[in-house]
């Protein structure tokens, strides 16, 4: 199911380091990755069409982020975690977005793992 949000661009780059964060290596990426990651948001970067993340540094994050307008959004796919393995903690694109618009008080996230 596809959500559609407002969001700036700096709360985009957020959503973006959240799904890196929690992101596991997997397949090649145990080779390439590292442990901890050093990421700002001043890395992320976005182009006219919106947000394109495939694996970051070996992490799976498979996260496509749509730009309808300036500040709307739009996440066509559902979030996977064979796929999208940040979804192990944010379950879905929904609590991923809402975690940052929400300022990180959305009470559908679950604990940390």
């Amino acid at each position: 199911m596809a959500i559609e949000f407002e969001a700036t661009e700096q709360q985009i780059r957020e959503i973006a380091i959240n799904a890196i964060k929690y992101s596991k290596n997997v397949g090649w990426g145990l080779l390439r990755g590292v442990e901890k990651l050093d990421i700002h948001p001043g890395d992320i970067k976005l182009d006219d069409r919106g947000l394109s993340l495939d694996y970051v540094n070996g992490r799976c994050v498979k996260l496509f982020i749509e730009r309808l307008s300036d500040n709307r959004w739009r996440i066509r796919d559902n979030a996977d975690p064979e796929y999208q393995t940040w979804a192990c903690r944010w379950v879905s694109n929904q609590t991923l977005v809402e975690y940052v618009l929400g300022d990180g008080k959305s009470t559908e996230i679950p604990a940390d793992m």
